[in-house]
């Protein structure tokens, strides 16, 4: 039975895959201005007329308006431990993360928030210059479980206005989805055997 499962798997992968087809998971692209994130699984929307950009290497997903000018964006950027030490600490980080790459950063507001399920957040808006063009920024950080969850959005019309904040606060998490799977006892039974006899 082993020898047969080992077999089976082996031949999957080969039907599974097609090389005409790009390999980049599509999930999020089922529904037009809606992101999917895998694990925590969340959902947050833009503007359907927006249009998937290419990631910096911390980022997951990032979406804008479409155009030769590449903002307002989106950034959705989830990173794993310790991260920051607590919540207070997002424009601390913020700043040290733009002071790079522009000049005359500071910031325009910093408060604790909420997501909508109640989760404890932190939303903070940076205004700079960069390339000599007045650019803004908010996060929206929240912390699930051993992960930060980092939301933001790029502007170039200076302060983030009211219509894009609802895409930041439009974060919903979808806790059932990553709930321990509970495997049956005559299943348990199973796989101890199976890798066993391995």
């Amino acid at each position: 039975m082993a020898v047969m499962f080992l077999a089976l798997g082996s031949v999957a992968p080969a039907r599974a895959q097609d090389p005409a087809k790009d390999d980049k998971p599509t999930f999020y692209h089922l529904v037009p201005g809606t992101y999917v994130n895998g694990w925590p699984r969340f959902t947050i929307h833009y503007p359907k007329d927006w249009v998937e950009r290419h990631t910096m290497p911390q980022e997951t997903f990032r979406a804008s308006a479409s155009g030769p000018v590449p903002y307002p964006a989106l950034i959705v950027a989830p990173f794993p431990g310790p991260f920051l030490s607590s919540l207070e600490v997002v424009a601390d980080a913020m700043l040290g993360a733009h002071r790079g790459v522009a000049t005359g950063v500071t910031v325009v507001s910093d408060k604790p928030s909420k997501l909508r399920d109640g989760t404890a957040a932190r939303e903070v808006e940076l205004h700079m210059l960069r390339n000599g063009e007045p650019f803004n920024t908010m996060g929206l950080v929240a912390k699930k479980g051993d992960l930060w969850i980092n939301t933001a959005i790029e502007s170039l019309n200076g302060k983030i206005g009211e219509d894009l904040k609802t895409i930041l606060y439009s974060i919903e998490f979808e806790p059932d989805k990553d709930k321990a799977v509970k495997v049956p006892p005559m299943s348990r039974n199973f796989s101890t055997s199976t890798i066993t006899t391995l």
